[in-house]
């Protein structure tokens, strides 16, 4: 099975990171009643955080490597799509070369913290035009439906990144 390759924005990586963690909390508290049991709440989901490495290789390393560092360095959130695994609004929180760069090679590693967004509404629409750039990844974000949904239901759809401007896709 072929893995897409990771997307945040409009960037795609060349490569997908070797490492890659989810790091998904719930945030639970307990009080202490005197005279009685303890009572234990629990108060929801934490933002997500995802950590990763990975390795840009070849001639281009460096120019790939900055076209990651301007998108880092733009301070608004974005659809982060990560391949068989989530697809979510984050900021992009931190970029760094690990070790020495060399002419053909360069180690990274990175940090994205997911936007919890508590308004998103389910829409009554049934089909949604794509944008320039636009995959399912980003589709299914906006309407809270799995790649593989959209995949079911718009079966002339072979790859999430097979979608173009103006393209009508089923949502439901």
């Amino acid at each position: 099975m072929e893995i897409s390759p990771m997307r945040f924005k409009n960037r795609t990586w060349s490569y997908n990171p070797q490492k890659i963690k989810i790091l998904s909390q719930k945030e639970v508290v307990e009080n202490i009643v005197p005279s009685a049991d303890n009572v234990t709440h629990n108060l929801g989901r934490n933002a997500r955080v995802i950590t990763g490495e990975g390795s840009i290789f070849g001639e281009d390393c460096f120019r790939e490597f900055y076209s990651m560092w301007s998108v880092f360095q733009d301070n608004t959130t974005g659809v982060l799509s990560i391949p068989e695994f989530a697809v979510m609004n984050a900021y992009f929180t931190s970029l760094s070369v690990i070790g020495e760069a060399t002419d053909n090679l360069i180690q990274y590693a990175f940090t994205f913290t997911e936007v919890i967004d508590t308004s998103k509404e389910k829409s009554p629409k049934t089909v949604h035009i794509a944008l320039e750039d636009e995959s399912l990844w980003d589709i299914g974000y906006k309407y809270d439906i799995s790649v593989e949904k959209l995949l079911e239901l718009n079966r002339e759809i072979k790859h999430p990144f097979d979608v173009y401007e103006g393209m009508e896709v089923s949502i439901c």
